[in-house]
C-alpha cells in the first residue's frame, strides 16, 4: 500500500463494491513516493460501459488498454490496484523501476565529492542500484530521488523500466 495517500483515498475503496466496477487504481505522485502529494490520481475501471465517479477517471476495461488512452503507461506501470492490494505491474509479474541517467557537467571537484557522498547515502537508504551515471530506482522511491537530483541541480533523463518475474531481486539489495 502506498504510504503517502491523501485522506480521501478511502472513499474510493467503497467504489469497489458498486456493480460493474472491476478495480480502482491509484497512480501518480502518491504511488511514486511523493511526501505530500497535492492530489490523488484515481482511475475506476468498469466492466462494459464506464460509469461516473466524481474525482476519478472512469474507463471501461477495454479503454484502459487502448493505445489512444494517454495515461495508460502510467497506470499499467505505476498504478496501485485497491482490489489486489499491489501494483498492476506486480499483478502481471513485473517490477517497475525508473532509470535515471545523469551528468555532473561542469561541477567543481569539491561539489562533485559532496554529491558522490550524498549519492552513496541516498542509494543505500532507498535500496537502489547505482551504475556509472545511471541509477535504477523502485517506483515507490522515484519522487524522493527526483527531488534529490533537483536539489543538487543535476541534469538527468528518466525512463521507466519493467523487469520480469524474480529477475529484479538480483539487481537490488
Amino acid at each position: 500500500m502506498p504510504k503517502n495517500l491523501p485522506a480521501n483515498w478511502e472513499s474510493f475503496r467503497k467504489v469497489l463494491g458498486e456493480p460493474g466496477v472491476v478495480d480502482v487504481i491509484v497512480f501518480g505522485s502518491s504511488v511514486r513516493g511523493k511526501d505530500k502529494p497535492g492530489d490523488l490520481d484515481v482511475c475506476v475501471v468498469w466492466q462494459g460501459k464506464a460509469g461516473r465517479t466524481p474525482g476519478a477517471i472512469d474507463l471501461s476495461y477495454e479503454e484502459l488498454f487502448s493505445p489512444a488512452f494517454l495515461a495508460r503507461e502510467d497506470i499499467l506501470a505505476d498504478g496501485f490496484s485497491l482490489r489486489l492490494g499491489k501494483t498492476l505491474s506486480e499483478a502481471f509479474g513485473y517490477q517497475t523501476f525508473h532509470s535515471f541517467s545523469y551528468s555532473l557537467g561542469k561541477m567543481d571537484y569539491n561539489t562533485r565529492a559532496r554529491f558522490h557522498a550524498a549519492m552513496r547515502k541516498t542509494v543505500n537508504e532507498l535500496g537502489m542500484l547505482k551504475l556509472k551515471a545511471l541509477v535504477l530506482v523502485p517506483v515507490e522511491k522515484v519522487e524522493r530521488f527526483r527531488e534529490f537530483l533537483t536539489y543538487w541541480k543535476i541534469d538527468f533523463r528518466e525512463s521507466r523500466v519493467l523487469f520480469p518475474g524474480q529477475e529484479y531481486k538480483f539487481l537490488v539489495k
